[in-house]
């Protein structure tokens, strides 16, 4: 993903809120794991960033639901003086779990080399 300079910072912004706040943004809104790349309106990346929530199922939003993942959060970076609104998303995806251990991973990777 190629980024303009304030892709770039927004970026960094979006990398510090997913660790800092992340496990809590998660059991918050019931995601069961988060990222960040391309915000998806109707199926189709826009050029927004956003923080991404993925969850088994979406669910019907209705006015005032005081669970339901907001369009944008307000954040403040480390060292900033003012928040910013980070943009999310919401993606429908089953949860990922991992199989064998941490040295079969590590043969398959050495196997298929650099990325």
């Amino acid at each position: 993903m190629s980024l303009t300079a304030d892709e770039r910072a927004e970026y960094a912004w979006l990398k510090e809120l997913k660790a800092t706040n992340g496990d809590e943004l998660r059991r918050q809104y019931g995601a069961h794991s988060m990222g960040i790349g391309r915000k998806r309106v109707g199926g189709r990346p826009t050029s927004d960033l956003a923080l991404i929530f993925y969850v088994t199922r979406k669910r019907a939003v209705g006015p005032g639901d005081a669970d339901a993942i907001p369009p944008t959060i307000r954040f403040t970076p480390k060292g900033a003086s003012e928040a910013v609104l980070l943009r999310t998303d919401v993606r429908e995806a089953e949860p990922v779990e991992a199989e064998g251990d941490g040295a079969a991973r590590s043969r398959v990777s050495r196997q298929l080399g650099p990325r």
